[in-house]
């Protein structure tokens, strides 16, 4: 198994697990030698007692000498031999230090050896077998350092017992052998077991090594992906700005369901002071479903700002959309068109759920204008049929719009909020101010612990003709009328042309252009 992190380097490395490998072999060595030397201590105590103390002494001082060696080889591989010198090179002097020190400890087998004493002799194959015991997994992490002390230290008294010619002593020399078998098997089995955590470990180490540096990785392009996303969120909020939200007959709210809102609301003001609104909901949530209202946007006030009716801004936006957008994604749209002093309305409904007139003096139900046309984007320009439904309306009507985000909120059991309730709250409040709190607080309750799972967003408008007055002035507003001089244009139509062309938004475009440039001779024939 292999993998890369910067580079081709292998996640299974054999020199950092030969490494590893031999650190667990010089990891005990103070330990081990500390209780090496207190056993040998206790055996020249006991057997320089009744035999001559002289050797037992000299013996101790071999076992101490051994000792020192092999503790000061640990000290320089702890102290930076480790990365000097290779791992091979660590293991021989392992393997000479577990050498010497085995024919030390086998010497026992010799210098204490009574031939006259049966208990001594089983005493000290006792002590030597369990000295080799206690050293196989210590030096397991080497098969040859556990070699090179087993077989020196039990070989000399199995030899000893086996030249005793008797029964008895030649079966204990035969078992001693067999030890030193089982033994060494034991430390390869270890040995390949210790190997294999040792892979593992290497392993693991430069997973986690790769999965923190992966981990940096991604928390940088969070980071970046963060940034980005506020840069193109203010971007977002300069080009929809809450503009015609403020107009008194309005009350509307905006929730969305993570940063970037695949719901959008716009309000605008036509020359002539009627009202445009436009709510849609593009498919999916986040960034990728915002991209499509800059669009949206920029075709509807650019579109209003020069007079044009809904049918035409639905007609261009469809067109941009459908040319512009992946197959896969729409834009459910209502778009509606309100005069309030004839008390005419116009209502385009292309997959948003119903839309709601409600009378003015008791807030029922006096319309629903249910989606009739496919979302925008779908549908190629030569079959989109923009045309809208006329409504007449009294000075207190109100209109009522709002996305799917609403009626399909869910509960903790699963239960959708529906139109039944939105109705309910329709028919119950009627003024808007208070119809925006009380359906927000309704959608709470609803929710309860659950969250919001969409977008939420609706728009209440109210019939006053004083708006119209109001939506005039905010379209003449900032017109430096004392700068405008005098002039005179005139536009001549005939039948025909009547038929097929609104001069309102040709005026209206090129009254504009004069009050945004300058008029010279070279640019303007008047």
């Amino acid at each position: 198994m292999s993998a890369t992190s910067g580079g081709d380097s292998r996640i299974d490395d054999p020199l950092e697990a030969e490494r590893l490998r031999i650190d667990r072999l010089y990891g005990h060595a103070f330990s081990s030698q500390a209780g090496a030397l207190v056993v040998a201590a206790g055996v020249a105590a006991i057997f320089g007692a009744e035999g001559t103390p002289a050797v037992a002494r000299a013996w101790l001082v071999a076992i101490g000498l051994t000792v020192a060696l092999r503790v000061f080889l640990a000290w320089r591989y702890l102290r930076g031999g480790r990365q000097r010198h290779s791992p091979a090179h660590w293991e021989r002097r392992f393997c000479g230090s577990a050498l010497l020190s085995g024919m030390t400890w086998g010497a026992a087998g010799v210098l204490f050896f009574d031939p006259g004493a049966p208990t001594h002799q089983i005493m000290l194959l006792v002590v030597l077998a369990g000295m080799s015991s206690v050293a196989v997994p210590v030096m397991a992490a080497s098969v040859a350092a556990a070699a090179a002390f087993v077989v020196p230290a039990v070989l000399p008294v199995a030899v000893r017992l086996w030249g005793q010619g008797d029964q008895d002593s030649a079966a204990l020399g035969l078992l001693a052998l067999v030890l030193v078998g089982v033994l060494l098997t034991i430390a390869r089995n270890m040995n390949r077991t210790i190997r294999d955590a040792v892979g593992l470990q290497v392993r693991n180490a430069r997973l986690t090594a790769q999965a923190e540096e992966r981990a940096e990785v991604l928390e940088r392009a969070r980071a970046e992906m963060l940034a980005d996303q506020e840069v193109a969120l203010t971007v977002f909020r300069s080009i929809l700005s809450n503009q015609g939200l403020d107009a008194p007959n309005l009350a509307w709210h905006i929730a969305s369901h993570s940063m970037f809102n695949g719901d959008l609301l716009l309000v605008d003001t036509r020359p002539d002071g009627r009202q445009h609104f436009l709510l849609g909901d593009f498919t999916g949530h986040g960034l990728g479903a915002s991209l499509g209202s800059l669009v949206v946007a920029n075709i509807f006030r650019a579109m209003t700002g020069k007079g044009f009716s809904i049918a035409a801004i639905a007609t261009e936006i469809n067109r941009k959309l459908h040319l512009q957008l992946p197959p896969n994604v729409f834009f459910a749209a209502c778009l509606a068109e309100l005069d309030p002093r004839s008390g005419h309305l116009m209502v385009w409904n292309a997959g948003l759920p119903s839309v709601y007139l409600l009378r003015a003096e008791d807030g029922t139900i006096k319309e629903r204008v249910e989606s009739l046309h496919p979302p925008l984007g779908i549908l190629p320009e030569e079959a989109f049929e923009p045309c809208p439904l006329a409504l007449r309306v009294v000075e207190g009507d109100q209109l009522f719009m709002a996305t799917d985000g609403v009626i399909e909120q869910v509960n903790p059991a699963g239960e959708q909020f529906g139109t039944r309730r939105l109705e309910e709250v329709l028919n119950r409040v009627h003024a808007i101010d208070k119809l925006n709190i009380a359906l927000r607080e309704a959608l709470m309750a609803f929710c309860g612990g659950a969250g919001q799972t969409d977008d939420i967003t609706y728009l209440a408008v109210v019939a006053d003709p004083a708006v119209g007055d109001w939506a005039s002035g905010e379209v003449l507003q900032g017109t430096d009328l004392a700068q405008l001089g005098a002039w005179k244009f005139s536009l001549d139509l005939e039948g025909r042309s009547m038929s097929g062309v609104d001069p309102v938004p040709l005026v209206a475009h090129v009254v504009q252009e004069l009050n945004h440039r300058r008029v010279d001779l070279g640019e303007f024939q008047l």
